[in-house]
């Protein structure tokens, strides 16, 4: 909720992670303020990263203010995060974009170089409970320019000019709340001297998770290194990305060769009347049981056209009421799980590049019983 008056409250549990004492859901160290950067020159965009000690039972829903006057005082008009959802693992970072209602405090927060700055959080669950923390959060900015550049065509390219999407209420009839999260799944960085390898990582990710579930390790490539190796070359990658056409070849030419019990799949979002159903695919994947890659097409509008593409690998979804979010592991973000809110024309809110839709997915399927090519 965006707070009218903020005070200071700390309660004796916190229901949602069962845990016994306030101010154990934060594992003692400094929330990272990120500011994302391209060769050193600002994107224009920040996210927050929450240091979350315990393993939440279900999706908490997280409120964050930062000081911006630096008044020693959390005005209603400083919150960041407001009401998001998320999944939260211990020793992980859970990750929100920075989204003011003024957009100035934003350009403020960016300009503000010195690296310490007041934060409150409050973590809640829907009987009431909050856990409430202050923090002298950490300023670190993080430059994506050395793994990502701008190429259109391709799966991997950033922008040459950022825009900035707005916050909307997510629309569409209510349906029951749903939750599932992936826990454990890899959150692979870019490789040095690698540019543009979103589409092998986000799909390395995929595939060692279910590895590690179905137990076949044993017939995966020997190392990470072999693994994204072979994946370029499946995939046809260069340092401008992966051709959209080659992604799901790709992922099936590597399944036959070390003949994995796997069933590949392309899906694509269908928007109809302004509502996409990307998310509600990405859900259906996810509880059945499969990994979830999903390609971000960044352009000024549903309809406009597409200035640069991204893939990530998607860990969880949940919504509550008519709200929905995807939680996702991104190469150019730092470590952790991050959480965006999707609106039903398909836009993932508060991406550090921009204004982005979700287009298709592609997601895999353990088939014991037989090869599937």
């Amino acid at each position: 909720m965006r707070f009218e008056r903020i005070s200071r409250v700390v309660l004796s549990f916190f229901c949602v992670s069962a845990i016994a004492e306030a101010g154990t859901v934060f594992d003692g160290g400094a929330p990272k303020i990120i500011v994302f950067t391209s060769g050193g020159v600002q994107l224009g965009t920040a996210s927050i990263g929450l240091p979350i000690e315990e393993n939440l039972a279900g999706p908490a829903e997280f409120d964050v203010f930062i000081d911006i006057n630096r008044d020693g005082t959390f005005a209603a008009d400083e919150q960041a995060v407001v009401s998001e959802l998320s999944y939260s693992e211990g020793s992980v970072l859970t990750v929100f974009p920075i989204q003011f209602e003024k957009k100035r405090f934003l350009k403020k927060l960016l300009r503000d170089a010195r690296s310490r700055i007041p934060v409150r959080v409050i973590v809640s669950d829907f009987a009431g409970m909050e856990d409430e923390n202050d923090f002298r959060g950490k300023r670190v900015e993080w430059d994506i320019g050395e793994a990502f550049s701008y190429e259109p065509g391709f799966i991997g390219g950033i922008p040459s000019s950022i825009v900035a999407g707005n916050a909307l209420l997510a629309g569409g009839n209510l349906k029951a709340d749903e939750k599932i999260f992936n826990d454990k799944v890899p959150d692979l960085p870019p490789r040095a001297g690698k540019k543009n390898e979103c589409v092998p990582i986000a799909s390395a990710n995929s595939l060692l998770w279910l590895a590690a579930k179905h137990n076949f390790m044993a017939d995966m490539p020997a190392t990470t290194t072999d693994l994204l190796n072979e994946l370029d070359s499946d995939m046809q990658h260069s340092n401008q990305g992966v051709a959209p056409a080659n992604f799901l070849p790709g992922k099936i030419e590597f399944t036959n060769r070390h003949m994995l019990f796997l069933d590949n799949k392309k899906i694509d979002a269908v928007v109809t009347d302004g509502l996409s159903d990307m998310w509600d695919k990405i859900l259906a994947e996810l509880k059945a049981g499969e990994d979830v890659e999903l390609v971000i097409d960044f352009k000024t509008s549903p309809s406009g056209a597409v200035t640069a593409s991204h893939a990530v690998t998607v860990v969880g979804a949940h919504s509550v009421g008519n709200r929905k979010w995807i939680t996702i592991h991104d190469p150019i973000t730092p470590k952790g799980n991050d959480t965006y809110k999707v609106e039903r024309n398909g836009q993932i809110t508060g991406h550090p590049l921009g204004k982005g839709f979700g287009t298709f997915i592609i997601s895999e399927s353990y088939v014991r019983t037989k090869f599937r090519r």
